[in-house]
């Protein structure tokens, strides 16, 4: 129960991260959530818009809590 509690945690605070830089992650759901070397969560999108406009591209990307992948 505490593993899946850090893991709610992780992505609050990875949400919490991309907004305060502006980004928005359009689909949040577990198949979107990955779990990193060190049991980390990391939020993906695989939805990245394809009109090559970077600020788009940006503002679908994904973050953890200490980086933006």
């Amino acid at each position: 129960m505490l593993r899946r509690l850090n893991y709610v945690t992780q992505v609050a605070e990875a949400l919490q991260y991309a907004h305060q830089e502006k980004l928005i992650h359009r689909d949040v759901k577990p198949e979107n959530m990955l779990l990193g070397r060190n049991n980390e969560i990391l939020l993906s999108d695989d939805d990245i818009p394809n009109s090559g406009d970077k600020r788009s591209h940006k503002r679908t990307a994904v973050a953890s809590k200490t980086r933006a992948v």
